[in-house]
């Protein structure tokens, strides 16, 4: 009789759990709002992140596919903490750099920042959305890589979204001939 009652008891916490696991983590990721009002998504079960674009959708926050494994004789503390205060000068200067020239951060004009450890520099990747405001203008889209520090161009893109015209597309003088290209050119300096 004992065994029954308690084989009951636990068939209701499983239930339970069961309902409630449903009720409340409905979907495989957690998303969450940056300080710049961006929308973040973090899959619950192995840490992913991604970050919302207007122009382009989902795209990782930074390159977890090649993460590097912890050597074997352990994390060099000096070192993490020399990296977390150059990331960390990067967003700042990043910042400015954008309100500088942009304002504030909206829905249609945003903003990514990287220090990039090989290259010892921080950028700035800022795509900014127009709207038509009347019958005779186009949708557009201009992206702008920046060395923060240098205030230095590094490339530049700019199309009318709805006819797909390139106007520009250009990464250290190199003219490109697609946003995917000019995507491809600049990620090296946007990831380590």
């Amino acid at each position: 009789m004992r065994e029954k009652n308690i084989i009951v008891i636990c068939g209701i916490i499983c239930t339970t759990l069961i309902i409630c696991g449903i009720l409340f983590w409905p979907t495989l990721y957690r998303y969450d709002k940056t300080t710049n009002q961006t929308i973040v998504r973090i899959n619950r079960v192995t840490g992913y992140t991604e970050m919302l674009y207007l122009s382009h959708g989902w795209e990782p926050v930074r390159n977890q596919k090649n993460a590097q494994a912890i050597p074997q004789g352990g994390i060099d503390k000096d070192s993490v903490k020399k990296e977390y205060e150059l990331q960390e000068r990067c967003a700042k200067g990043a910042a400015e750099v954008f309100h500088k020239w942009y304002g504030s951060e909206g829905l249609l004009t945003h903003y990514t920042n990287h220090y990039n450890k090989k290259l010892n520099k921080c950028f700035i990747l800022i795509i900014d959305t127009n709207l038509p405001k009347d019958k005779n203008e186009h949708t557009s889209i201009s992206k702008l890589l920046v060395d923060v520090n240098e205030q230095k161009e590094y490339g530049s893109f700019f199309m009318f979204t709805d006819t797909k015209e390139i106007m520009e597309c250009i990464v250290l003088g190199n003219p490109c001939s697609s946003e995917t290209e000019w995507d491809t050119l600049i990620k090296p300096y946007m990831e380590d």
